[in-house]
């Protein structure tokens, strides 16, 4: 016989759905039993016992307690597993009543409790779920010693049944003889004693600890350093080739731009050729609309202008306007034209540099990266390791939980003033008074809980 370490948890939903097979649609249990529950349906069961610890603030209170001491546990779920050595397949009803006897010893007897029996591992074992809250008085069961009691019940259990207990779990009965003679001596026993004891003492794994995050923090800073190296190098490489890509390219741009030159000089010859004809005959058209603005301005002018075929002189001003403005635009239009073929040209012998440079691969760093993924990969797998082997938590881990834990309390408060909204809403006026009494009543000694705290 053989009791496993004890897990504490918050669900009773969840265990009883994993214990009977329901999260996979399968039929896990090979028989199931409960303990004063009044019902034998497992999954029922769970949710009465949830029932009984969500409620147990409301038992103690009616059972008279004031409010002080300790808070009801955040954990009230209990789980251990006992098996039997292979070759050992007892009928149903021999394990229920063993699990009985085990819930017995560990003083669970009053307990809410559930027995699932399994066989899916190769080993007959039963599952067996407790609450640790009573649901008489609302209080925790002592859990002083447990898992002591269970396992002295357990070398009981081998020696009746004819089990050798040295061959499921060799240090066992060595461990339960040095207690027992310390306890008949008076004293407490010494971690020394007892066979296959590899716990440190606090200040040990305090020590432990500190030593294994700094060397944990020393091979990241190395890894860093080196992968910091392998960066440096790269840039330095990078560097030189872009410094000699720009030589390279200045010096065939040069060259280029020298060919351009040449091949260009008709092409700029006609375009300035042409623009000087288009001004020429636009600044034309502008010195004979000044002369035209003169006559109409002299005497003589402004005499003959009654005549219907001369020009007055406010219709030879506008005229002088007119032309100066064609002449403004004209040599600002050839201005942009010939900054757009000198942007052309300059596209082109850009072009032609880049086409006549030589190929050049660019420098592959995805390797690198590769390499440097997967020696942190490496790097924090293997420390994970360590840090679980060692019993040590993440930071982050921690975070997480305690989020995680905050979240559930913020649930429960929810779910407990929409139960109590439910609740009023079938009330008369009096009991709605009455339960709002007590609201603030338990408003009123959390404030002082909180107080006391601090």
């Amino acid at each position: 016989m053989i009791v496993s370490k004890v897990s504490r948890g918050s669900s009773f939903k969840g265990l009883a759905a994993y214990l009977g097979g329901q999260d996979k649609g399968e039929h896990r249990a090979v028989w199931s039993a409960t303990q004063n529950i009044g019902t034998e349906n497992i999954y029922m069961a769970a949710r009465l016992m949830a029932a009984t610890a969500m409620d147990a603030d409301e038992i103690k209170r009616q059972n008279g307690w004031d409010g002080r001491g300790r808070r009801t546990t955040e954990k009230p779920v209990y789980h251990t597993v006992m098996s039997w050595p292979k070759e050992e397949s007892p009928d149903y009803a021999h394990q229920e009543q063993a699990a009985r006897d085990l819930v017995k010893a560990a003083g669970f007897e009053n307990a809410q409790a559930i027995f699932v029996g399994h066989d899916d591992n190769g080993k007959t074992h039963v599952h067996v779920v407790v609450n640790v809250l009573d649901p008489e008085t609302g209080k925790q069961f002592s859990l002083s010693n447990d898992y002591r009691k269970m396992q002295a019940w357990a070398l009981e259990y081998c020696k009746e049944h004819g089990i050798d207990p040295t061959e499921i779990a060799p240090n066992r009965l060595k461990n339960a003889e040095a207690r027992a003679k310390a306890k008949e001596e008076g004293r407490s026993v010494k971690p020394e004693e007892l066979e296959g004891n590899t716990r440190l003492s606090r200040s040990e794994w305090k020590k432990m600890r500190a030593e294994l995050l700094r060397r944990q923090g020393s091979e990241r800073d190395a890894l860093k350093k080196k992968q910091a190296e392998d960066w440096g190098f790269a840039k330095a490489e990078l560097a030189a080739r872009r410094k000699a890509d720009k030589k390279v390219f200045l010096t065939e741009h040069a060259h280029q731009k020298q060919i351009a030159r040449e091949r260009n000089r008709p092409l700029w010859r006609d375009l300035f050729e042409r623009q000087r004809q288009e001004a020429a005959a636009c600044r034309a058209e502008v010195e004979k609309a000044v002369k035209d603005h003169r006559k109409a301005h002299s005497f003589l002018g402004r005499v003959l202008s009654i005549l219907p075929f001369r020009q007055s002189a406010a219709e030879a001003q506008a005229n002088l306007t007119i032309k100066r403005m064609e002449l403004g635009q004209l040599l600002a239009d050839q201005e942009l034209e010939k900054r757009r073929l000198r942007r052309q040209l300059a596209e082109q012998v850009f072009d032609r540099t880049i086409e006549a440079l030589p190929e050049r691969r660019p420098l592959d760093l995805s390797g690198m990266k590769e390499r440097h993924a997967e020696d942190w990969h490496a790097l924090r797998e293997q420390q994970r390791e360590e840090r679980e082997a060692a019993g040590i938590r993440s930071e982050r881990l921690a975070r997480e939980k305690a989020e995680h834990e905050k979240e559930k309390a913020r649930n429960r408060r929810a779910s407990l003033k929409e139960r109590e909204a439910k609740m009023r809403e079938g009330l008369s006026e009096e009991a709605r008074r009455e339960l709002d009494e007590q609201r603030k009543q338990r408003e009123r000694e959390n404030d002082r809980d909180r107080e006391r705290d601090r």
